[in-house]
């Protein structure tokens, strides 16, 4: 319930973000929404941000009498961020503190925020760095390492690691 709940407040703010458009389209890379697109949308002090596309995901796990598992996977990535300014509007390099959801074919619904800045005006380049919380990372990537080796191993076959916690960066250039 708080879940759901939790989502609503962030999608109302979102759709009153919107109301106050100023859309923005660009280009995206990193790991926070992948290699893709990115429209932000809004104004000073607040702005909203929709993105998508192939998030490299790295997967190191330990497992639990046998060898270690190193894999990458480029999984879809959508999402959408609400970004709050804290830097004064005359600043030409706009901070952020924002926070959102998203959702990745590997590692499912996540959550979390972190930081953003524009570093330079038109076109905008901003860099971001989030912590996102994905809850179902563990079973999604054993259901994943099952389906590609095929095999049938359970949830705790994989030991240890923060699966379900993962540092997001990355740089987009909106125009």
């Amino acid at each position: 319930m708080k879940k759901r709940v939790s989502v609503m407040a962030v999608l109302s703010l979102m759709v009153f973000s919107v109301t106050r458009l100023s859309a923005q389209i660009g280009f995206t890379a990193g790991t926070e929404y992948g290699l893709g697109g990115i429209v932000r949308a809004g104004s000073y002090p607040m702005m909203v941000e929709f993105a998508a596309g192939l998030a490299p995901t790295f997967v190191f796990v330990t497992v639990l009498g046998g060898d270690d598992i190193i894999k990458i996977y480029l999984p879809y990535t959508i999402g959408g961020k609400l970004s709050f300014a804290v830097t004064d509007k005359d600043n030409p390099n706009r901070f952020g503190i924002k926070g959102g959801i998203s959702y990745s074919g590997l590692l499912r619904l996540g959550f979390g925020g972190g930081g953003d800045l524009i570093v330079s005006k038109s076109p905008d380049i901003v860099l971001s760095a989030c912590l996102m919380i994905f809850p179902a990372a563990r079973k999604a990537i054993v259901d994943q390492i099952n389906a590609d080796e095929g095999t049938h191993h359970p949830e705790a076959w994989l030991q240890g690691g923060l699966m379900e916690v993962q540092p997001q960066l990355s740089i987009s250039v909106i125009f």
